[in-house]
């Protein structure tokens, strides 16, 4: 199920920052119908009745509404005539429902309780976009669906790898592969049964597990990876798996640690510091800087590098501190700094950081309302921008309110927005020294 549901994810390690933009992603895209089929706990055409709220247990709980279908073909795992499915509402994953239409619901269980969840990364659609999946559902009840192994490929999570070998194994019988232009395989077998899949890397590789049942066997080298894992299918089963590798340089054995302070000796805490790569300046790495101001970074390869707090010297967003940009020992600017060089195996310890003084900062504060003057709840928030560049968002309390703060002479901006089965937004406005406090932003709905 880990792998279906839908998840608020940071792009930023792909990127240079982290955490400068959230959305909506899937761990998977693009699954088959047939193994969204045999994930799901549950497979149906219904129509939808109502949509009720669901009160949150827990302030870690994701916010979700109720669905109620009236059950028209059940396909697997419900019975009778009526069934209640959860699904994210007010969030950048939401999938929108609307009452009177008939879906084809993809549910999956929670792990401690019999709730059916379904949205975003199962496959649920409206019924008339499901022709695909009603084509292979029905190859399923008339007992011809074929048993075979799916497979997709990539680098960063967003590179296809085609051309790669792949093998399925059972016993004494090998059958091979190989993936298309889009990092796709797909491996027919002969019936039910365990099956050993391996797939070989031309590269020196690591592979992302999404949990402990997930991690296989990984045999890494200079020009070769194979990643081998076990299958088990059932009768007319098919069964499918992304594999998201990542180059590794199994000789990046080195360590670097030591602490981020202020003139004054204070440590600088929350933040994050960044090693990057003076050869290749988009080769860059951060860490999350300890209570303490300390740092470690491991695994580094032999280079040289610039070890510097917030490079762009941008807005800080949540979670950075807020300093202008220092490269070590403590200067403004790359041709200034101190290139750290690493040899393999080697062992830095004990560098410092030191950072100038802090950025100025500002209180922003104001309430969200609706064109009648409405409130906005607590499912709205404030998206704080530098430019066109997001920075951070800004959860409203139960009144609608808002407060936080922001640091520099950047060009702010924010807007407020609602996500959900009511969308909103308002307009934009500009953050100034002379008008920070007090503002009103009002939400149009978004038709």
């Amino acid at each position: 199920m880990k792998r279906l549901l839908p998840i608020l994810v940071s792009f930023a390690w792909l990127a240079f920052i982290p955490g400068e933009a959230q959305a909506c992603s899937c761990i998977e895209g693009d699954v088959p119908v047939c193994a969204a089929y045999w994930r799901a706990d549950a497979v149906f055409v219904g129509q939808l009745l109502d949509i009720t709220p669901v009160e949150k247990t827990s302030d870690g709980q994701m916010p979700t509404v109720m669905l109620q279908f009236i059950i028209e073909q059940p396909f697997r795992g419900v019975t009778g005539d009526r069934v209640g499915v959860e699904t994210l509402h007010g969030t950048s994953c939401d999938m929108r429902f609307a009452k009177g239409e008939r879906y084809l619901i993809y549910g999956h269980r929670e792990r401690n309780g019999n709730q059916l969840f379904a949205g975003a990364c199962t496959r649920t659609t409206l019924l008339k976009h499901a022709v695909e999946d009603l084509n292979y559902i029905r190859t399923v009840t008339q007992e011809e669906a074929k048993s075979s192994i799916f497979g997709r490929l990539t680098r960063d999570r967003y590179q296809h790898l085609p051309g790669i070998k792949v093998t399925v194994q059972s016993g004494n019988r090998t059958f091979e592969g190989e993936t298309d232009e889009k990092g796709n395989f797909a491996i027919p077998v002969p019936g039910p049964g365990k099956y050993t899949v391996k797939a070989f890397l031309p590269f020196a590789a690591d592979v992302m597990a999404y949990g402990p049942d997930e991690r296989g066997k990984l045999k890494p080298s200079d020009t070769l990876t194979t990643f081998e894992y076990e299958v088990q299918i059932a009768k007319n089963e098919c069964h499918f798996r992304q594999i998201d590798a990542f180059k590794i340089d199994l000789h990046a054995t080195a360590e670097i640690s030591g602490n981020v302070l202020t003139t004054s000796g204070r440590p600088v805490s929350p933040g994050f510091v960044y090693l990057i790569n003076v050869a290749d300046t988009d080769d860059s790495r951060s860490e999350l800087l300890e209570a303490g101001g300390s740092f470690k970074f491991k695994g580094v390869a032999v280079g040289e590098y610039y070890l510097v707090l917030n490079p762009r010297n941008q807005a800080p967003g949540d979670g950075h501190a807020p300093y202008p940009r220092t490269y070590y020992p403590n200067v403004p600017e790359a041709g200034a700094a101190t290139k750290i060089v690493i040899t393999e195996g080697a062992k830095l310890e004990h560098l410092t950081l030191h950072v100038g003084s802090r950025l100025k900062e500002r209180i922003v504060s104001g309430k969200v309302v609706w064109e009648n003057g409405r409130p906005a709840t607590s499912a709205a928030y404030i998206a704080v921008y530098d430019g066109e560049r997001s920075v951070r968002t800004v959860k409203l309390d139960e009144k609608g309110r808002f407060n936080f703060k922001v640091y520099g002479d950047f060009k702010y901006a924010i807007v407020a927005e609602v996500w959900g089965q009511t969308m909103g937004k308002s307009e934009r406005v500009s953050i100034s020294n002379e008008k920070s406090t007090g503002l009103t932003l009002v939400l149009k709905p978004d038709n």
